[in-house]
């Protein structure tokens, strides 16, 4: 399920479908056209009626960006009713009716529920809870990836096996029709799966149902999803595991520093999987790579990581400088396994509580900046190249 359509899992008020019509029906009873006697009776405003008319009245409320759009004296109505929750139903139905015409407002202040004892606008210290650790695969979902659906769900089953308290999450994109756009996959309504659920993942078949595969999606986008979309656990160590079929070649919307920015903000460590070859000094036989060290297909070090000719792509690039690795899916995927572990290091965090439509989370950041890989490497540069004409692929596929 795409997260955009996933707002229900946020939002904690009794917005259901019914709810929703009976909103819209209200909504066409109330807005009476033409003149009206008016009742010229002084009727005192309870503090919940002013909250109300602070919600749908003032133009320093967080809903009134939409005002225009939406006629907010309905909603205001159904929030002065009495009951006890309704400001907040009806704000919740207010903001669900401005995001189908694309306008984002976000939960007056006295709706948000924090949790973990953070604050809205306020950061919280706390520390990484020790052996969590999220795992988030960002996967293409193309023909090309097709023969190593078993390596991806390998590689999670030995993290599984390896890690006391371990999540995964499953990002498709570059599939055909809806699977296209970067969607986060739910089970039982969470993002973050067991590893049997995240195995059942791994059985869908990435061929399109049509025969013809759509042009391929920029990875890029679905990392930038990833970090700003997916629901991480509270003071969770966080990875990312990028598997596409060839490195991240040609331009751009994203800078290379605002795209390892996002992820060092976040404390993210970036892996990546892919069909390019490591390609090294002559001799050298290596299934992946840090910014320190070449690995063998067993994951153990090899060989001179200076002498590095690809790939240089700004995936593979950004992954390093993340603290993370590149690995060959097809003959490194055993080794990668061993690699995708919390990061060492300091521990602090802080945490903030954010409100994005209906959407509450915390948001977690290093206490002190993560510094890239190549700051002080005499081994890695953290410098994109330019020439791909030498990335060799194990697979040959149509792009």
């Amino acid at each position: 399920m795409d997260m955009a359509l996933s707002y229900a899992r946020c939002v904690r008020f009794s917005i259901t479908l019914n709810n929703w019509r009976r909103t819209n029906i209200l909504a066409e009873h109330w807005a009476v056209r033409g003149t009206c006697r008016t009742n010229e009776a002084h009727q005192l405003k309870s503090r919940e009626d002013e909250k109300c008319e602070e919600m749908f009245a003032s133009s320093s409320s967080p809903l009134s960006d939409c005002f225009w759009q939406i006629h907010p004296k309905p909603f205001e109505l159904m929030c002065s009713s009495g009951r006890r929750g309704d400001q907040c139903s009806a704000a919740s139905a207010f903001i669900l009716a401005c995001d189908n015409h694309r306008i984002d407002v976000s939960l007056p202040p006295h709706c948000v529920e924090c949790e973990h004892g953070t604050k809205l606008g306020e950061a919280t210290r706390t520390e990484i809870a020790r052996g969590v650790h999220d795992v988030v695969f960002i996967v293409e979902a193309r023909s090309c990836l097709e023969p190593y659906r078993n390596n991806i769900a390998r590689i999670a089953q030995s993290i599984a096996q390896h890690q006391r308290d371990v999540r995964l999450g499953w990002i498709g994109f570059g599939g055909e029709g809806v699977h296209h756009s970067p969607h986060i996959h739910y089970e039982r309504d969470g993002a973050l799966l067991d590893v049997n659920s995240f195995v059942r993942q791994t059985q869908h078949k990435f061929e399109t149902e049509s025969g013809f595969e759509p042009p391929p999606l920029c990875p890029i986008r679905a990392l930038q999803f990833a970090v700003k979309h997916f629901p991480f656990r509270f003071a969770s160590a966080k990875s990312i595991v990028l598997a596409v079929c060839k490195p991240c070649t040609g331009s751009h919307a994203v800078t290379q520093s605002e795209l390892l920015d996002s992820l060092l903000d976040q404390g993210i460590t970036m892996h990546m999987l892919s069909l390019a070859r490591i390609k090294a000094a002559e001799g050298v036989r290596a299934v992946g790579m840090s910014a320190e060290y070449l690995f063998n297909d067993a994951g153990a070090h090899t060989g001179d990581r200076s002498t590095l000719v690809q790939p240089n792509d700004i995936c593979s690039v950004v992954a390093q400088e993340s603290h993370g690795t590149v690995f060959n899916i097809k003959h490194g995927f055993n080794a990668a396994a061993s690699k995708i572990v919390p990061k060492e290091g300091d521990q602090c965090l802080l945490c903030e509580c954010e409100a994005e439509k209906l959407c509450v989370h915390s948001k977690c950041h290093p206490c002190d900046p993560v510094k890239p890989a190549s700051l002080g490497s005499s081994k890695f540069s953290g410098k994109v190249s330019d020439d791909h004409g030498d990335i060799v692929l194990d697979e040959m596929f149509f792009i």
